[in-house]
């Protein structure tokens, strides 16, 4: 299970209807990616668009080397997107430092308690 340290708890967003102020959930704006090799720039993601509202399912579906994962790994904030920006739950994902995005993820995911130290 993949653990989007930016979404808020389940009881901050209501049941059916969607968010509270009735924006997307996950948001891509002009996202690109293009990856260096040794013949040039290889354009992985061009121009994605995508809103995703709270409750709803998606599937991303394409053949080999489409650019699926690389999608995904800019909305869990893996990867960062040569330009454009992404958004969820209202936290502007392309800007978050790694670290922060890494402490994120550990308080979501429970690595840290109140009586941890960063050592621990």
């Amino acid at each position: 299970m993949v653990s989007l340290p930016f979404l808020k708890k389940n009881n901050d967003i209501p049941g059916e209807t969607g968010r509270v102020d009735g924006s997307s959930i996950i948001e891509l704006r002009n996202v690109q990616k293009s990856y260096k090799t040794a013949v040039g720039d290889y354009p992985a993601l061009k121009g994605i668009e995508l809103n995703i509202n709270a409750g709803e399912f998606v599937s991303i579906i394409g053949k080999s080397g489409s650019g699926k994962t690389t999608l995904i790994n800019m909305i869990t904030g893996i990867d960062r997107p040569t330009s454009g920006e992404v958004w969820v739950n209202n936290t502007a994902v392309h800007k978050l430092s790694e670290i922060r995005w890494r402490v994120g993820a550990a308080e979501t995911s429970g690595s840290f308690s109140s009586s941890s130290s960063c050592c621990q």
